[in-house]
């Protein structure tokens, strides 16, 4: 007589008390409970609106395709807050140019306070380069100190020979 008990819907024998279909259904069962569990999105860190579950070994996205549609306006996004739509009215706003008065080049960079993060518009990449110097005070004392010191004697106001 075989060790175990008879299975009750398909009366096969099994050591745990279900065969082999049983067993598979139960598997099946389990899967479709664990899978009804989880969420099927979650919310966008930017706008709250939903973003889709992705498969399996796939990165889980924190902003949606919508706030941030390539690796830029994601960076934008965890950098300063802003996404696709405030990017594209800061734009349209200063007419797609540099934010400094006499540049009239494209504005393609955010620019941010970097004491306390807020940000102030946007500006063309050289512009941006440069007011981050110009923050920063002891770049400014020593650009200074090196344009005196490199200064020929003839624009330094001394008598010419």
């Amino acid at each position: 007589m075989p060790r175990g008990r008879r299975c009750q819907v398909h009366n096969e024998w099994d050591e745990k008390g279900s065969c082999i279909p049983c067993a598979r259904a139960r598997y099946e069962r389990y899967q479709a409970k664990k899978n009804a569990e989880k969420p099927q999105s979650w919310p966008c860190i930017q706008c709250w609106g939903p973003i889709p579950r992705v498969p399996r070994g796939n990165p889980r996205k924190a902003i949606c395709s919508t706030c941030a549609p390539d690796e830029r306006f994601r960076g934008f996004v965890r950098r300063y807050g802003v996404d696709k739509q405030m990017f594209e009215a800061m734009y349209f706003d200063q007419d797609g140019k540099c934010a400094i008065e006499n540049c009239r080049r494209e504005a393609a960079c955010i620019d941010h306070d970097h004491a306390t993060g807020k940000v102030r518009g946007l500006l063309c990449q050289g512009c941006n380069v440069a007011i981050g110097f110009v923050e920063w005070q002891g770049w400014v004392a020593g650009a200074r100190a090196y344009l005196v010191d490199t200064l020929p004697a003839d624009r330094t106001g001394a008598a010419h020979a």
